[in-house]
């Protein structure tokens, strides 16, 4: 699906603009600094100032040093440089697919406390798209520098892609993802690894994504997830919001959201929570089973692109979703136009959210674009 997306293109623009002046301006203040090398690998060596980006062929890890200093560890900035220095790169995986064609994306790389980086990606054979499958595809480096072996947990036989990656606060990977195939068609997934070290995620939970209000009837899909950590009852909150499957050019697209987390008494369970015109759901989710059922949404949670996506406090309980949503100009609320960015908040992991106290949240507009003050979102 390509939605046009005026605002992220100009802000992309604009961004891209930023750091392109910001590397000119640090190339040339480095340009008499001789301290900095390049160490591709043990045979290609690069002597040279600035710190523009060289890269081997080989696919051997690339590791920058300033002279005389033993390597620094990974994405550890120079002091020298208020642009962060990049230590090292591995191969990870090939794909084919562009993943960025259909809107934006959520992470696909999450660091754990102790220092291990957990990786999911959409996987495409190609070179064209479509045809499928789509595979989504996982693998861990662990704080050794070892890699597991690849594994692949959102088959080709369902055309699974857009994952988006985090993990609990002891580490285990959290993968969530859609489908387009198979049993119910389109569809939203969550696996979850067994421990931090390992490569096997047991279970795989089909979420609800039916969303409320959502005219097309299209099924949640391009779901985003993040983690938030609850010390008093030792749980973990995987916050989730989904965008309505709808391709239509133009369409505006509704937003579901829903908490979940697994449950304790039977980890083959995931239990979820969300807000249903105002009445509180909660789901019990068994694992491998085709399971549907609605999503909260309010007036005003809808976006004219796939854009949503869920962030959380490490240190405190605060839990927000940033997405475009579009403008309430006289020019109407056609998708082809404008969108601001907004954003909603809570605490405490998004208890208000789930219990009904605080749903519909407050929208915040972070920009208005076209007007002098506040938009208030009167659908």
């Amino acid at each position: 699906m390509v939605k046009r997306l005026t605002v992220i293109f100009v802000v992309s623009l604009f961004v891209m603009l930023i750091f392109a002046g910001g590397a000119f301006a640090a190339t040339a203040k480095k340009t008499s600094d001789a301290t900095w090398k390049r160490h591709i690998s043990e045979d290609y060596k690069v002597d040279g100032p600035g710190w523009e980006a060289y890269r081997a062929s080989s696919g051997v890890p690339a590791k920058y040093r300033t002279a005389g200093v033993k390597y620094q560890p990974d994405c550890t900035p120079d002091p020298d440089d208020p642009v962060a220095d990049p230590t090292e790169w591995d191969m990870v995986d090939p794909t084919w697919y562009e993943f960025q064609q259909n809107g934006s994306m959520g992470r696909m790389i999450s660091v754990t406390d102790n220092n291990f980086r957990h990786i999911s990606w959409m996987r495409h054979d190609g070179p064209i798209y479509p045809p499928g499958p789509r595979y989504v595809m996982a693998k861990t480096k662990k704080s050794d520098g070892t890699w597991n072996a690849r594994v692949e947990i959102g088959p080709g036989t369902i055309n699974s892609g857009y994952s988006n990656q985090a993990n609990t606060h002891d580490g285990r990977s959290v993968v969530i993802f859609h489908s387009t195939a198979g049993i119910g068609g389109q569809w939203s997934s969550l696996k979850i690894a067994d421990s931090e070290i390992s490569n096997n995620y047991p279970y795989l939970w089909d979420l609800p994504d039916t969303i409320e209000n959502a005219p097309s009837g299209e099924r949640g899909a391009w779901p985003k997830g993040e983690v938030g950590y609850d010390a008093i009852l030792d749980r973990d909150y995987i916050h989730i919001v989904e965008t309505e499957g709808n391709t239509t050019p133009g369409a505006i697209l509704y937003l579901g959201y829903l908490r979940c987390y697994e449950d304790p008494a039977d980890g083959s369970q995931l239990i979820c929570q969300t807000c249903v015109r105002g009445v509180p759901q909660t789901y019990v989710i068994p694992a491998g089973v085709n399971f549907n059922d609605t999503v909260g949404n309010f007036p005003g949670f809808m976006s004219c692109d796939i854009s949503a996506i869920p962030v959380t406090g490490k240190i405190s309980k605060k839990v927000a979703i940033v997405w475009l949503i579009p403008n309430e100009l006289p020019l109407g609320e056609d998708c082809n136009l404008f969108s601001d960015v907004a954003y909603i908040e809570a605490d405490n992991n998004g208890e208000g959210w789930v219990d009904g106290t605080d749903w519909p949240p407050t929208v915040h507009r972070i920009t208005n674009f076209g007007t002098t003050g506040d938009i208030p979102v009167t659908r």
